[in-house]
């Protein structure tokens, strides 16, 4: 016969397990849904009762390898059941305190979906946030970018962030690219939007109804994109702060140069710093030699020819020069969406800091907040 002892210590080990089972339930529970995506199958986390996470979702082909440089090519097959619950990689930063980013790659090509498992939203309309970091540093995959805090504030909307190539991986411009090739950062953008349009609808989000903003790179690539898909945006509206489709150039007071075209850019130097010189106008053999290059190659090429940013490059396609962007802007040849326009206050502290001695000219910095965002952002909206 058990004592008093033996029975008081299984009541106790029952308890244990059984309350062992009941918060493994609970976390269970806890989990969000599985989703199926034109990427395979998503498993997300519950942030709260208010908010599912999908993180790290493939929306193209890694650029490595032969599509290095090159735009982004849809997935080949759907993948198998994918981990949505951390982050993906940054993509290749370059002028930036990358270690308040995630691991850096060139596989980058993914996004973050935000929700809410309510039942009571449902085909709510969908924000798609670009950041910022003037085309060379930024991402979607780390706390400044992490849209938990919107989305919790606001489940009646479908937040997304989305990965795209930067510097020399997305602006690459040799001559030896394809007219479909050019500025593939940007190109980034549209295929991550068409996957959100061709998905979104799994997450509870309305297809016909998807907002684009961003802040500062990401705003002035909102600009962009309005005039470089008039015709079939794909978009329902845009949000842009701080950053208009023509930054003004600005070189006069600060070293930022205006938009580059593709006759004028960096790659030459980097090539040739990388053991890739031009001969006889073989172009295509040049290009090919710098895909087999390594990133850290590639990075040190760009520091020894003191290269600060390399921006999008006007291809007559994505990007267009200040003239055009003027004469589309008055017949009217843009994506005619509803748009909200604004500036931050102190844009123009990033470029005149002193990371030396945290020192600021604060006139210099007036100066370019007003000349290079402010007014082109009243311009854009008369």
């Amino acid at each position: 016969m058990l004592n008093v002892d033996a029975i008081t210590m299984i009541r106790c080990i029952f308890g244990t397990f059984s309350a062992f089972f009941s918060l493994a339930s609970l976390c269970l529970a806890q989990q969000a849904p599985v989703i199926q995506t034109t990427s395979g199958k998503i498993q997300g986390k519950a942030l709260s009762n208010r908010t599912n996470a999908y993180l790290n979702i493939p929306y193209a082909q890694p650029p490595i390898g032969p599509l290095r440089f090159l735009a982004p090519r849809p997935l080949l097959t759907p993948l198998r059941q994918r981990n949505g619950t951390v982050f993906g990689n940054s993509c290749i930063q370059i002028a930036a305190p990358t270690p308040i980013y995630t691991v850096e790659s060139e596989d980058c090509l993914y996004l973050n979906v935000w929700t809410s498992p309510s039942a009571t939203f449902k085909h709510r309309p969908v924000f798609i946030w670009l950041y910022g970091g003037g085309w060379n540093s930024g991402t979607a995959s780390g706390y400044f970018n992490d849209l938990t805090k919107w989305a919790t504030a606001h489940p009646e909307i479908v937040f997304v962030s989305i990965n795209y190539r930067l510097n020399f991986y997305g602006y690459t411009n040799s001559p030896a690219l394809s007219d479909k090739d050019t500025n593939v950062g940007l190109r980034d953008q549209r295929a991550a939007i068409e996957w959100v349009v061709g998905n979104i609808a799994s997450f509870g989000g309305d297809p016909t109804h998807v907002v684009l903003g961003g802040q500062s790179a990401g705003s002035a690539s909102v600009a962009q994109y309005l005039y470089a898909y008039p015709l079939l945006p794909l978009i329902r509206g845009a949000i842009t702060m701080s950053g208009q489709a023509a930054l003004a150039n600005i070189s006069a007071v600060v070293n930022i140069p205006s938009l580059p075209t593709r006759g004028s850019n960096p790659f030459p130097a980097i090539a040739a710093s990388v053991g890739c010189p031009l001969t006889q106008d073989k172009y295509a053999a040049q290009l090919d030699c710098v895909r087999t290059k390594t990133v850290a190659e590639i990075t040190q090429a760009i520091s020894v020819n003191n290269i600060s940013g390399i921006t999008p490059y006007v291809d007559n396609q994505t990007v267009y020069t200040s003239t055009e962007y003027k004469e589309r802007a008055m017949s009217g040849r843009f994506a005619r969406v509803p748009l909200l326009t604004g500036t931050t206050e102190n844009e123009g502290d990033l470029y005149v800091i002193n990371r030396a001695t945290n020192t600021l000219n604060q006139t210099l910095s007036d100066l370019i907040t007003l000349a290079t965002f402010r007014c082109p952002d009243a311009i854009q909206a008369r």
